[in-house]
């Protein structure tokens, strides 16, 4: 589901921030975009949004894989120590 061998950029903002450019990080994201459009219908305004627009929750197996391709590819990067949520 996600390359262990992502390209990852950090690209300097200022003197201390940078933000991190992650490339090729799914393997097969085809099966993403097919999954986005057999269920475009459940897609919705969530409650707390971070982000403008629709969104469609993600099951619960590709939230784990994300977590596991956060905590292997970008916490360290970050300089967190750990996910308090998912």
């Amino acid at each position: 589901m996600f390359d262990l061998h992502p390209k990852i950029e950090a690209i300097p903002i200022d003197g201390t921030h940078a933000c991190l450019v992650i490339d090729d990080a799914l393997l097969e994201l085809e099966k993403l975009v097919v999954f986005a459009k057999l269920h475009r219908a459940r897609f919705a305004m969530a409650p707390h949004n971070a982000y403008p627009g629709l969104e469609l929750r993600i099951p619960d197996e590709f939230s784990a894989r994300l977590d596991d391709f956060y905590r292997l590819q970008v916490r360290a990067r970050l300089g967190a120590r750990r996910t308090l949520r998912m």
